[in-house]
């Protein structure tokens, strides 16, 4: 599942990958999710799409088995709301792979608060940023 899929290529990858499991995205953006299905369609991707709000989803608590989601526009993308509904969909032990901006804070806040921990944390170099790659599994 992705909840700020922009384009759908993080989901579209994942589906040639691994073609046996459902994939799930979301874009708040009507234009960037239009842009998704016709990217996955061209991609012969079976993925299904919502219109919605990535820090209020419309999906049962526990449903997802991974999360993968890029927060590098946090004036789009407020982090915090849709690391709560991360946590809130993922199943027991589920994995959310993602990519943001370095936060001390926020790590202190996902370490010492939320129901996921960091296994994993990997910075790299991104068009001129510093961001990294975080592997948080459900508690």
């Amino acid at each position: 599942m992705d909840p700020w899929c922009g384009g759908g290529v993080r989901l579209i990858e994942a589906r040639q990958l691994r073609d046996d499991a459902r994939y799930v995205g979301g874009e708040p953006d009507g234009e960037r999710l239009a842009r998704a299905m016709v990217n996955a369609e061209a991609g012969e991707a079976q993925i299904t799409w919502f219109h919605w709000d990535g820090t209020r989803l419309p999906l049962r608590e526990g449903t997802a088995d991974g999360v993968i989601s890029s927060f590098l526009s946090p004036a789009t993308k407020p982090v915090e709301g849709s690391l709560g509904e991360v946590e809130r969909l993922l199943r027991r032990d589920g994995t959310a792979v993602l990519l943001m901006e370095r936060d001390r804070d926020l790590e202190a806040r996902i370490r010492d608060e939320s129901g996921l921990r960091e296994v994993n944390r990997r910075p790299i170099h991104l068009r001129g940023r510093h961001p990294s790659v975080y592997v948080l599994k459900k508690r």
